[in-house]
C-alpha cells in the first residue's frame, strides 16, 4: 500500500489530562506484589505525588524505587514499573490500531510515522514553530534526521528500536558535561532533577515507565501484549533512552 495514502498519525494523542501516573504505580504495585504485602511496605515509605515540589517529587521519587528494588528485587521491580505506561492502557489509544489496519505491514506504518515526523519537524525549522516544546534550529533537525527510531520507533529484526527524543535537544546537543546533558535528554519530571544533585541520579528501573509508555503504543496498533526492555538510559550510564519492544513470531509472520 502506498504510504501517500494515511495522514494524521502523528495528529492523534494520547488521554493525558486524565492519566493518573501514582495511581497507575500503585495498582502495579499491588498487582505484582500482592495486596497485602504493598499496604505493609508503603506504611514505611513517602509516596511521590504530582503535587510535590519539582526537586522534593524528584528526590521523594528515587527512594521509593530504591525501596522498590529492595523489598521486590531488580526484575520485579522492572515489571511493577513497565505496567505503569505513564498511566496509559492500550484502549486509550483506538486510533492507533485503526491506522495501523490501514497498513497491515509495520515497516509501512513506520514508514510513514517517520514521513509524517519528518515532516513536522522540517516544517518548524522553516517557520520557527516549536515541537514537543523545543525549539527546532538546524542541528536540531540534522539529529532528528539522523535518527530514524526518534518517537514511535522502528523495526530491527523482530524488535521496535525506540529512541526518546531528547527533552530540550538543542541544549542537549551543545552541552559537553556528560551529566548535564543527560539532564537535557530525560523527559521525567520525576526524575531528571535528581540528574543534578550529588547523590545523584534515580535509578533507572524507573525508565520501565517509559519503556510501557512506548509499548502501550505498540501493544494497541499490533493488538497483542508485548514484552521489552530498556536498552540505554540516561539515568544509566546512557546518553540518550531507548527501548526494545520484542515482536512475537506470530506477529513477524503476520506482519512483516
Amino acid at each position: 500500500m502506498s504510504t501517500d495514502t494515511l495522514n494524521g498519525i502523528t495528529s492523534n494523542s494520547a488521554p493525558y489530562n486524565t492519566c493518573d501516573i501514582i495511581q497507575a504505580l500503585e495498582n502495579q504495585a499491588i498487582k505484582h506484589m500482592g495486596e497485602e504485602r504493598y499496604e505493609k511496605f508503603k506504611r514505611g515509605v513517602t509516596i511521590p505525588c504530582e503535587q510535590m515540589e519539582n526537586m522534593q517529587r524528584n528526590c521523594v521519587m528515587r527512594d521509593f524505587v530504591r525501596a522498590v528494588e529492595n523489598e521486590c528485587g531488580a526484575e520485579l521491580a522492572q515489571k511493577i514499573f513497565a505496567g505503569v505506561c505513564h498511566g496509559l492502557k492500550p484502549s486509550d489509544l483506538p486510533w492507533a490500531r485503526e491506522h495501523f489496519l490501514l497498513y497491515n505491514n509495520i515497516d509501512a506504518f513506520c514508514d510513514q510515522m517517520l514521513k509524517e515526523n519528518t515532516a513536522i519537524f522540517k516544517k518548524a525549522y522553516e517557520t520557527g514553530e516549536w515541537v514537543h516544546g523545543q525549539e527546532i534550529d538546524k542541528d536540531v533537525l540534522d539529529f532528528i534526521l539522523l535518527h530514524p527510531e526518534l518517537l514511535y520507533g522502528k523495526r530491527e529484526g523482530n524488535c521496535i528500536i525506540a529512541t526518546a527524543i531528547p527533552f530540550n535537544t538543542k541544549a542537549y546537543l551543545s552541552e559537553q558535561d556528560p551529566m548535564k546533558k543527560r539532564y537535557y535528554a530525560c523527559h521525567c519530571h520525576f526524575a531528571r532533577d535528581t540528574l543534578l544533585t550529588k547523590e545523584g541520579p534515580t535509578s533507572k528501573t524507573l525508565c520501565y515507565c517509559s519503556l510501557g509508555h512506548t509499548r502501550v503504543f505498540w501493544e494497541s496498533a499490533l493488538d497483542t501484549p508485548l514484552e521489552g526492555e530498556v536498552e540505554e538510559s540516561v539515568l544509566g550510564d546512557g546518553l540518550l533512552c531507548r527501548f526494545r519492544i520484542f515482536l512475537p513470531d506470530e506477529i513477524m509472520k503476520k506482519y512483516t
